[in-house]
């Protein structure tokens, strides 16, 4: 993975998931789809919305000393039912098309 965050955390990275078989860089896109005739034509940074809560809560996980705030911070319901836009320019969206052979 390409991304600042993964390489900072390492297994630490909330989005390494069992159930993902795989993982890749810009650059492994880019090997596949052109051995596949196809070329990327956009990239997209996925912006998630997520509430304050799993923030917090990840947050706790990642920064255990902090954790006594973080708890308390969830005992307030306004605050953790809310919603925030997060980019970690961690997970891209890859648009490609076909390459017409002539």
């Amino acid at each position: 993975m390409d991304a600042f965050i993964p390489k900072i955390l390492g297994r630490q990275y909330h989005w390494i998931m069992p159930m993902h078989k795989f993982y890749f860089s810009n650059n492994t896109i880019k090997y596949s789809l052109n051995n596949n005739n196809m070329e990327i034509i956009k990239i997209k940074k996925d912006t998630r919305l997520i509430s304050v809560e799993y923030l917090l809560y990840k947050l706790s996980i990642l920064i255990s000393t902090l954790n006594f705030l973080f708890k308390f911070l969830l005992k307030f319901d306004f605050l953790k039912k809310r919603t925030i836009k997060i980019n970690l320019f961690d997970l891209n969206i890859y648009f490609a098309k076909k390459i017409q052979k002539i």
